[in-house]
């Protein structure tokens, strides 16, 4: 099977360059007391289109401090902004989930 048969199977699949390059995102959001873990999911959006959904997991707070809020607007910003600015066509949907 070749590579783009197994895109035509899998829709959404990433080649393995790209799936390296999400590997790579970690780096850029590293886990802190406030982020406990980063996912992504590939695949395609209402559209048929090219996505990735990212979620950024943290613990459940009632009131955050404004601290809490800005280091996860700003992995949210960050991680948003590499997808944007590979050279994957992949949308980037960013989702904090509080655990």
């Amino acid at each position: 099977m070749t590579t783009t048969d197994t895109n035509e199977r899998y829709a959404g699949a990433a080649t393995g360059e790209e799936a390296r390059f999400f590997a790579g995102l970690h780096q850029l959001a590293p886990l802190t007391e406030t982020i406990k873990g980063i996912e992504f999911r590939l695949g395609e959006d209402s559209d048929n289109a090219p996505a990735v959904w990212i979620t950024i997991r943290t613990n459940a707070d009632d009131k955050p401090s404004k601290r809490k809020i800005a280091e996860l607007n700003n992995a949210s910003e960050t991680l948003r902004s590499a997808v944007r600015q590979s050279p994957y066509t992949r949308w980037p949907y960013v989702q904090i989930k509080a655990d």
